[in-house]
């Protein structure tokens, strides 16, 4: 078991409360740390698993995810957190995952920001592939130019320092923004090889639905 409650994990669900619970399941299974609920959509609070210990806000303003992310954010001025963790709901973490990422902030103080490892973010890979007990001791650091959002761990005094996500991006574009603004703060991003996050890739957003495809117009600003 991983404690440490000076990371705060941000899930955010968007009608999606069943999916949400199994990622929220995955992280109190692993790891003691302050996890917010961001409820974007329609579903009731008695609609999430009471069992696990989560910190809820109702966004009852913009439902794009930015802004969602950004309500989270705020909720996390009652933890004085050093790290802010933002996971998708259709990401399963594994239980190394979140230590390993907060290790490599503290191994390299010149990370702004870094996610866990992408190769197994994608959707059409096997999701069931079993991953090795053994996890190197130290962190597999991979420095790029920026990352992918389904699992990012962040230090809180800079995404503070910049506000969090600029809300006029989605789909990505938020992400390569918050990237390119902590480059420019002089701040490196990096890939951790050995924090494995399982993510179903678009699995919060179910095409099929008109709620979502208003959301998803709502996003491109159709």
């Amino acid at each position: 078991m991983y404690d440490n409650l000076k990371v705060v994990l941000i899930v955010l669900d968007y009608n999606k409360p069943e999916m949400t619970n199994v990622c929220m399941e995955n992280i109190y299974k692993y790891n003691k740390v302050n996890l917010i609920l961001v409820n974007n959509g329609d579903a009731n609070l008695s609609q999430y698993n009471k069992n696990i210990p989560f910190h809820y806000v109702k966004n009852n303003g913009s439902r794009a995810f930015p802004q969602g992310l950004n309500e989270g954010l705020h909720k996390t001025l009652n933890f004085d957190p050093e790290y802010i963790i933002f996971l998708n709901n259709d990401a399963v973490v594994t239980e190394n995952a979140i230590r390993i990422l907060i290790d490599a902030m503290n191994y390299d103080n010149s990370l702004g920001m870094v996610s866990s490892n992408e190769d197994y973010s994608l959707g059409y890979l096997n999701k069931d592939r079993e991953i090795s007990d053994f996890v190197d001791e130290k962190p597999i650091i991979n420095y790029k130019k920026k990352l992918t959002g389904f699992c990012l761990c962040v230090r809180r005094k800079l995404i503070e320092e910049l506000r969090g996500y600029d809300e006029d991006y989605v789909f990505g574009k938020e992400d390569d923004d918050l990237s390119i603004r902590l480059k420019n703060k002089g701040y490196k991003l990096a890939e951790i090889k050995n924090s494995f996050v399982y993510h179903k890739l678009s699995g919060s957003t179910n095409f099929g639905n008109k709620n979502d495809l208003d959301f998803i117009a709502y996003g491109f600003g159709l």
